[in-house]
């Protein structure tokens, strides 16, 4: 056992490889995160080339209707015309912050690859779709995105849970992205909101998590 979780960060994790392709991952026995070793992972500089590689756009009618079936989740209840939003992780294309203008809100964008600078907020709404998957450190960022929220703001994610028997993830198609590093489950993420000061706000049970400051208005 050895490594760090970089959801609950317990100090100890059980190490495993993969058969088919001999990747080394750690899953937490705290929480149930998997995570991809630093040795497996790609560098920075080919981490980008591979988002580049994406061809989504506001032509794709299929990517269209994926998003907007998070939006459905994201935005229900409707906020207020005008709510400022941050689409955190917006990608090469930011075609889900157009869409939300469409909407009639205010939307900014933060990516570390193809969206410079940290917009600070406060944000009514806070959106981040499939990018969960990408983080080295996803309870850094939850405390982060917390700190961004306004009273009454709700987060907002997508990033498909793990399978619920455990060798079901070696045939998993989602692993098979080599940006993707890391995989929850439900109850792990509510789980590390929670320590971060948010509450679960809503759930499908596949992919689409929100959450609301666990204090409205006051610092937790």
């Amino acid at each position: 056992m050895r490594g760090t979780c970089p959801l609950c960060l317990n100090q100890e994790t059980v190490e495993f490889r993969t058969t088919n392709d001999d990747i080394l991952y750690h899953r937490c026995p705290g929480c149930a995160t998997v995570s991809r070793d630093s040795s497996c992972r790609l560098s920075p500089e080919n981490e980008k080339k591979r988002y580049e590689l994406h061809r989504n756009n506001s032509e794709d009618n299929g990517y269209i209707r994926w998003i907007n079936s998070f939006l459905d989740f994201a935005l229900d209840p409707a906020p207020p015309s005008g709510s400022v939003i941050l689409d955190f992780g917006s990608g090469p294309e930011p075609v889900m912050a157009r869409m939300m203008e469409e909407r009639g809100y205010r939307v900014f964008t933060e990516d570390m690859y193809f969206a410079s600078g940290k917009p600070e907020g406060p944000f009514d709404i806070i959106t981040s779709l499939e990018v969960f998957e990408h983080l080295h450190h996803p309870y850094d960022v939850l405390i982060d995105l917390k700190s961004r929220l306004a009273p009454g703001g709700r987060l907002c994610l997508s990033t498909e849970f793990l399978p619920a028997e455990p060798d079901q993830f070696e045939s998993w198609h989602y692993r098979s992205d080599t940006t993707h590093i890391g995989f929850y489950t439900q109850k792990g993420l509510a789980d590390a909101a929670a320590r971060a000061g948010l509450m679960e706000d809503g759930c499908d049970g596949v992919r689409y998590i929100a959450f609301r400051l666990a204090h409205r208005g006051t610092s937790c």
